[in-house]
Protein backbone atom coordinates (compact mmCIF):
# COMPACT_ATOMS: atom_id res chain seq x y z
CA UNK A 1 0.00 0.00 0.00
CA UNK A 2 1.55 3.15 -1.08
CA UNK A 3 1.79 6.11 1.40
CA UNK A 4 1.13 9.84 0.87
CA UNK A 5 4.76 10.51 0.37
CA UNK A 6 3.85 14.18 1.85
CA UNK A 7 5.36 15.65 5.22
CA UNK A 8 3.85 18.90 4.77
CA UNK A 9 0.82 19.05 6.58
CA UNK A 10 0.15 21.80 8.40
CA UNK A 11 -3.22 22.55 11.22
CA UNK A 12 -4.40 25.62 11.57
CA UNK A 13 -4.78 27.23 14.88
CA UNK A 14 -8.70 26.94 14.35
CA UNK A 15 -8.06 23.36 13.75
CA UNK A 16 -6.14 22.64 16.79
CA UNK A 17 -8.59 24.83 18.90
CA UNK A 18 -11.25 22.07 18.08
CA UNK A 19 -9.62 19.18 18.85
CA UNK A 20 -8.87 20.53 21.97
CA UNK A 21 -12.19 21.36 22.72
CA UNK A 22 -13.23 18.07 21.36
CA UNK A 23 -10.94 16.68 24.03
CA UNK A 24 -12.16 18.63 26.98
CA UNK A 25 -15.55 17.39 26.05
CA UNK A 26 -17.20 20.45 24.28
CA UNK A 27 -19.58 19.82 21.32
CA UNK A 28 -18.46 21.48 17.88
CA UNK A 29 -21.84 22.67 16.95
CA UNK A 30 -21.82 25.62 19.54
CA UNK A 31 -18.98 26.81 19.59
CA UNK A 32 -18.71 30.30 18.50
CA UNK A 33 -16.47 33.52 18.08
CA UNK A 34 -15.74 33.97 21.73
CA UNK A 35 -15.10 30.45 22.42
CA UNK A 36 -12.32 30.61 19.80
CA UNK A 37 -11.09 33.66 21.26
CA UNK A 38 -10.89 32.92 24.64
CA UNK A 39 -9.04 29.75 23.28
CA UNK A 40 -6.55 31.97 21.71
CA UNK A 41 -5.59 33.69 24.60
CA UNK A 42 -5.07 30.72 26.45
CA UNK A 43 -2.97 29.44 24.01
CA UNK A 44 -0.87 32.59 24.35
CA UNK A 45 -0.78 32.09 28.13
CA UNK A 46 0.28 28.60 27.70
CA UNK A 47 3.52 29.64 25.17
CA UNK A 48 4.42 32.33 27.72
CA UNK A 49 4.50 29.34 30.46
CA UNK A 50 6.60 26.70 27.87
CA UNK A 51 9.25 30.02 27.47
CA UNK A 52 9.80 29.60 31.32
CA UNK A 53 9.84 25.89 31.37
CA UNK A 54 13.69 25.43 29.40
CA UNK A 55 15.11 25.98 25.74
CA UNK A 56 13.19 24.76 23.24
CA UNK A 57 14.97 24.50 19.30
CA UNK A 58 12.56 26.06 17.67
CA UNK A 59 12.80 29.36 19.90
CA UNK A 60 16.96 29.84 19.18
CA UNK A 61 18.36 32.03 16.52
CA UNK A 62 21.05 33.71 15.91
CA UNK A 63 22.20 37.50 15.93
CA UNK A 64 24.33 40.10 15.65
CA UNK A 65 25.42 43.48 16.97
CA UNK A 66 28.08 45.50 15.78
CA UNK A 67 29.36 47.17 18.30
CA UNK A 68 30.10 51.18 18.78
CA UNK A 69 33.31 52.70 20.06
CA UNK A 70 33.29 53.86 23.76
CA UNK A 71 29.24 52.34 23.73
CA UNK A 72 29.19 49.76 26.64
CA UNK A 73 25.07 49.40 26.10
CA UNK A 74 23.24 47.69 24.00
CA UNK A 75 18.96 46.68 23.36
CA UNK A 76 18.55 43.50 21.70
CA UNK A 77 15.81 42.83 18.95
CA UNK A 78 12.33 43.23 20.05
CA UNK A 79 11.00 39.64 20.99
CA UNK A 80 14.72 38.23 23.23
CA UNK A 81 13.86 36.48 26.30
CA UNK A 82 17.34 35.66 26.96
CA UNK A 83 20.95 34.86 25.35
CA UNK A 84 22.25 31.54 25.51
CA UNK A 85 26.05 32.32 24.24
CA UNK A 86 28.01 34.60 22.61
CA UNK A 87 31.13 35.53 21.08
CA UNK A 88 33.29 38.55 19.80
CA UNK A 89 34.27 38.42 16.26
CA UNK A 90 37.59 40.37 15.31
CA UNK A 91 38.78 40.52 11.74
CA UNK A 92 37.29 37.23 10.70
CA UNK A 93 38.43 35.63 14.68
CA UNK A 94 35.79 34.95 17.22
CA UNK A 95 36.49 35.01 20.64
CA UNK A 96 34.31 33.74 23.54
CA UNK A 97 32.18 36.27 25.57
CA UNK A 98 31.54 35.31 29.45
CA UNK A 99 28.23 35.94 31.25
CA UNK A 100 28.52 37.55 34.51
CA UNK A 101 26.22 38.40 37.00
CA UNK A 102 24.52 41.46 38.07
CA UNK A 103 26.45 41.83 41.03
CA UNK A 104 30.18 40.85 39.33
CA UNK A 105 29.48 43.49 36.54
CA UNK A 106 28.20 45.90 39.56
CA UNK A 107 32.00 45.38 41.21
CA UNK A 108 34.18 46.34 38.22
CA UNK A 109 36.16 49.40 39.34
CA UNK A 110 36.40 51.17 35.85
CA UNK A 111 33.40 50.31 33.49
CA UNK A 112 34.55 53.16 30.90
CA UNK A 113 37.98 50.99 30.42
CA UNK A 114 37.92 50.67 26.77
CA UNK A 115 39.72 47.08 25.29
CA UNK A 116 38.00 43.73 23.21
CA UNK A 117 34.93 43.35 25.12
CA UNK A 118 35.07 39.95 26.31
CA UNK A 119 31.99 39.29 28.75
CA UNK A 120 28.59 40.74 29.11
CA UNK A 121 25.67 41.39 31.52
CA UNK A 122 22.15 40.69 30.52
CA UNK A 123 19.37 43.08 32.06
CA UNK A 124 16.74 41.35 31.82
CA UNK A 125 14.08 44.02 33.73
CA UNK A 126 12.96 45.30 30.44
CA UNK A 127 10.60 43.83 27.47
CA UNK A 128 13.90 44.43 25.19
CA UNK A 129 16.55 42.88 27.36
CA UNK A 130 19.70 45.17 27.41
CA UNK A 131 23.23 43.99 26.99
CA UNK A 132 25.91 45.44 28.76
CA UNK A 133 29.84 44.48 27.78
CA UNK A 134 33.04 44.92 29.18
CA UNK A 135 35.94 45.74 28.02
CA UNK A 136 33.92 49.42 26.62
CA UNK A 137 34.63 48.64 22.58
CA UNK A 138 37.54 50.46 21.67
CA UNK A 139 36.45 50.20 17.63
CA UNK A 140 33.38 50.32 15.94
CA UNK A 141 34.34 47.39 13.66
CA UNK A 142 33.87 44.76 16.49
CA UNK A 143 30.64 42.41 16.05
CA UNK A 144 29.07 40.39 18.57
CA UNK A 145 27.72 37.17 18.04
CA UNK A 146 24.94 35.69 19.60
CA UNK A 147 22.66 32.72 20.35
CA UNK A 148 19.59 34.28 21.76
CA UNK A 149 16.28 32.27 23.21
CA UNK A 150 13.31 34.54 21.17
CA UNK A 151 10.09 34.84 22.37
CA UNK A 152 7.04 32.78 20.34
CA UNK A 153 4.67 34.29 17.52
CA UNK A 154 1.69 35.18 19.29
CA UNK A 155 -1.67 33.24 18.28
CA UNK A 156 -3.40 36.20 16.52
CA UNK A 157 -6.17 34.74 13.90
CA UNK A 158 -7.66 31.48 13.82
CA UNK A 159 -6.87 31.06 9.83
CA UNK A 160 -2.75 31.30 11.24
CA UNK A 161 -0.44 28.47 11.82
CA UNK A 162 1.59 27.89 15.36
CA UNK A 163 4.52 28.81 16.11
CA UNK A 164 5.26 25.46 17.61
CA UNK A 165 7.11 22.20 14.78
CA UNK A 166 4.83 19.36 14.18
CA UNK A 167 6.92 17.38 16.94
CA UNK A 168 4.59 19.70 19.60
CA UNK A 169 1.31 19.55 17.99
CA UNK A 170 -0.11 16.84 20.35
CA UNK A 171 1.97 18.81 24.01
CA UNK A 172 0.21 21.97 22.35
CA UNK A 173 -3.33 19.96 21.83
CA UNK A 174 -3.19 18.02 25.05
CA UNK A 175 -2.19 21.01 27.03
CA UNK A 176 -4.81 23.66 26.03
CA UNK A 177 -7.48 20.88 26.29
CA UNK A 178 -6.87 21.03 30.17
CA UNK A 179 -7.09 24.85 30.17
CA UNK A 180 -10.54 24.59 28.02
CA UNK A 181 -11.97 22.21 30.51
CA UNK A 182 -11.30 24.74 33.33
CA UNK A 183 -13.52 26.85 31.27
CA UNK A 184 -16.40 24.62 30.91
CA UNK A 185 -19.81 25.25 33.24
CA UNK A 186 -19.36 24.06 36.70
CA UNK A 187 -21.76 21.41 36.13
CA UNK A 188 -20.04 19.41 33.42
CA UNK A 189 -16.83 19.75 35.03
CA UNK A 190 -16.08 16.26 36.48
CA UNK A 191 -12.63 15.96 38.03
CA UNK A 192 -11.54 12.39 36.67
CA UNK A 193 -12.09 13.65 33.47
CA UNK A 194 -9.43 17.20 34.25
CA UNK A 195 -7.13 14.06 36.03
CA UNK A 196 -7.49 12.14 32.76
CA UNK A 197 -6.34 15.45 30.66
CA UNK A 198 -3.80 16.60 33.12
CA UNK A 199 -1.84 13.17 32.56
CA UNK A 200 -1.98 13.14 28.77
CA UNK A 201 -0.91 16.80 29.17
CA UNK A 202 2.24 16.29 31.13
CA UNK A 203 3.15 12.73 28.90
CA UNK A 204 2.78 14.49 25.96
CA UNK A 205 4.80 17.60 27.38
CA UNK A 206 7.53 15.03 29.15
CA UNK A 207 7.80 13.48 25.70
CA UNK A 208 8.59 16.29 23.38
CA UNK A 209 10.68 18.21 25.73
CA UNK A 210 12.58 15.01 26.13
CA UNK A 211 13.28 14.22 22.03
CA UNK A 212 13.82 18.46 21.40
CA UNK A 213 17.38 18.70 23.04
CA UNK A 214 20.82 19.22 21.20
CA UNK A 215 22.76 15.70 20.38
CA UNK A 216 26.64 16.65 21.01
CA UNK A 217 27.51 16.28 24.09
CA UNK A 218 28.24 19.59 27.01
CA UNK A 219 31.08 20.80 28.12
CA UNK A 220 31.48 23.05 31.04
CA UNK A 221 34.29 25.81 31.64
CA UNK A 222 34.53 26.95 35.34
CA UNK A 223 34.69 31.27 35.99
CA UNK A 224 36.09 32.79 38.56
CA UNK A 225 34.47 36.08 38.68
CA UNK A 226 35.67 39.07 36.70
CA UNK A 227 39.00 38.49 36.69
CA UNK A 228 40.52 42.46 36.51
Amino acid sequence: MATSGAVTLEYTVSELIEEAYERAGYDLQFLNAHHMRTARRSMNLMFSDWANSGVRLWMVDNQTQTVTASTASYTLPAGTIDVLSAVLSRSSVVTPMVRISREDFHYIPNKTQEGRPDRFFLDRQLSQPVMHVWQTPENSTDVIDYWRLVRMDDVTRGTETADIPQRWWEAMCAGLAVKLWQKLPLEKRRPQDLQALGVLALDAFKNARSEDRERAPSSFTPYAGYGI
